[in-house]
């Protein structure tokens, strides 16, 4: 492989890195805003109040947290 071939392919790899990490970090930045969207369900100075536990639960399991306010959906009936 020649000298310009191989600046040809490291420019080329630069290139993907740079717009694989620009979609890693806007996915990262959705993640974020989708957490803290969350969060305000379970913040009682916030939307907590607006919906009961069993919902208040299912943003605790989306958040990777245990269920505190009511049964697992595996245990209902």
């Amino acid at each position: 492989m020649s000298n310009a071939d191989h600046a040809a392919e490291q420019a080329w790899q630069d290139h993907c890195d740079a717009e694989f990490q620009a979609e890693l970090d806007a996915a990262n930045e959705k993640i974020k805003r989708m957490e803290s969207f969350i969060n305000r369900f379970l913040d009682p100075e916030d939307l907590g109040y607006a919906v009961n536990k069993c919902f208040r639960d299912d943003a605790r399991e989306a958040l990777g947290r245990e269920r505190v306010e009511s049964k697992s959906r595996k245990e209902k009936p």
